[in-house]
C-alpha cells in the first residue's frame, strides 16, 4: 500500500497487482484536506491564531507533484529481463522457402526457461525440467522464478556421459546476489542415492552444503538458502514530475 502524506491530509493508494500509474498531486482522487484558514467550516475561527499554531506544528511541508508506477510482485520475469508472459517468437518457412515470424502465446503460462541448451544426459534434463516446472514454496512462482528474483546469472552446467555420471555428477551452477547470500550456488544430482545436493560457495570456498534433497524439496531448500523475500515488496518508480515545492 502506498501512503502519501501532505499538509492536512493523507492519500492512501492500494497497489494494483500489475502496476498502475498513481497520481499524487493535490487533485488526487480520494484525498481530503482541510478547508482554508478563515473558512466558516474550518475548525479554527481565529485565522491568525490558527496560522501561528500550524506554523509551530508544521514549519514546512514538502509537496511533490509526481506520477508514480507501482509494480506488484506477480509481474514475473525471465532470465533475460523480459516479462515471463512475453510471447515466444520463432522463424518458420513457407513451402517455397520464404521465412516468416510466428509468435506463440499460451494463456496462463509464464515460464522462465533456464539458459541451458538441450542436454544429452537424461538426469540433467530431468533436473532442468523440475526446476522449470516445480512450484516454489510460496505457491506463486516456479523454482526458476525464484532464481530470477535472486538475480541468478553466469550459468554453468556439467552434462556428463553415462559412464562418467558418478565421477562428474550432473550439475547446474549460477551466481546469486541477495540479502541472504552472495556467491555461487550448485545443484548436483547424486546417482547413487537418486537425490540432489545443494552447495553454496563464496570466493571458491565451500560455505554450506545440504545433502539428500528430494526433488520435491528442492524449491524449499533453495528458498531457505538464497531467497530474501524482496520480490514481495512493491516497487514504486517515479515517472515524471517537477522539483519539490517547499511550503
Amino acid at each position: 500500500m502506498l501512503v502519501v502524506s501532505f499538509s492536512g491530509r493523507t492519500c492512501v493508494h492500494p497497489p494494483h497487482p500489475q502496476g498502475i500509474d498513481l497520481p499524487c498531486g493535490r487533485e488526487s482522487l480520494g484525498c481530503h484536506k482541510e478547508p482554508p484558514h478563515g473558512h466558516p467550516s474550518h475548525p479554527c475561527t481565529d485565522a491568525n491564531a490558527c496560522r501561528r499554531s500550524c506554523a509551530v506544528q508544521r514549519p514546512f511541508v514538502q509537496v511533490q507533484h509526481l506520477r508514480r508506477r507501482a509494480q506488484g510482485f506477480d509481474v514475473r520475469r525471465r532470465f533475460d529481463g523480459q516479462r515471463a508472459d512475453t510471447p515466444e517468437e520463432h522463424t518458420e518457412f513457407t513451402a517455397d522457402g520464404k521465412p516468416y515470424t510466428v509468435q506463440r502465446f499460451v494463456l496462463g503460462s509464464a515460464p522462465a526457461k533456464l539458459p541451458i541448451p538441450e542436454p544429452r544426459c537424461p538426469e540433467l534434463q530431468a533436473l532442468i525440467q523440475q526446476m522449470e516446472e516445480l512450484p516454489a514454496p510460496d505457491g506463486f512462482r516456479r523454482i526458476t522464478h525464484l532464481l530470477v528474483d535472486a538475480g541468478a546469472r553466469d550459468f554453468t552446467w556439467i552434462d556428463p556421459l553415462p559412464k562418467d555420471i558418478i565421477a562428474t555428477p550432473p550439475t547446474i551452477a549460477f551466481t546469486v546476489v541477495t540479502a541472504k547470500f552472495q556467491g555461487r550456488v550448485a545443484v548436483q544430482y547424486k546417482r547413487g542415492l537418486d537425490l540432489y545436493a545443494v552447495e553454496l560457495h563464496r570466493d571458491r570456498e565451500l560455505v554450506e552444503r545440504v545433502d539428500e534433497v528430494f526433488f520435491d524439496a528442492l524449491g524449499e531448500t533453495l528458498e531457505r538458502l538464497i531467497d530474501d523475500g524482496s520480490w514481495r515488496r512493491i516497487r514504486v518508480h517515479c515517472l515524471s514530475g517537477r522539483k519539490s515545492v517547499r511550503h
